[in-house]
């Protein structure tokens, strides 16, 4: 399940830079709530994602890709993450580009 996870960041990434740029995976160790875990961070130098639509990227059949997929990997990706107790978040990064944080306990 992790594997889809990540299989699905890092295609959308990849599909968010129009142009070349830069895929960036790492890892670290991170405490969320108190709780020990580790983050998985997939981030990319595309355009980012517009303001409005931050906050919808997890939402069932919501995409940006009109007539391409179906809208569901962010939400499959999110329930997923949250049925091992961790959580994926998402932001803008401020030197641009889009940036996903997927975090599960240790």
């Amino acid at each position: 399940e992790l594997q889809q996870v990540i299989i699905n960041l890092v295609t959308n990434a990849a599909q968010a830079m129009k142009t070349p740029g830069h895929l960036i995976l790492s890892t670290r160790p991170d405490h969320r709530d108190g709780r020990p875990g580790a983050a998985l961070v997939v981030a990319d130098t595309g355009p980012g994602i517009a303001q409005d639509k931050l906050s919808l990227v997890f939402d069932p059949f919501f995409t940006t890709k009109q007539g391409e997929g179906t809208g569901l990997g962010l939400s499959v990706s999110q329930t997923l993450i949250g049925q091992a107790g961790g959580r994926i978040t998402a932001r803008n990064r401020g030197e641009g580009g889009a940036e996903f944080t997927v975090w599960l306990p240790g």
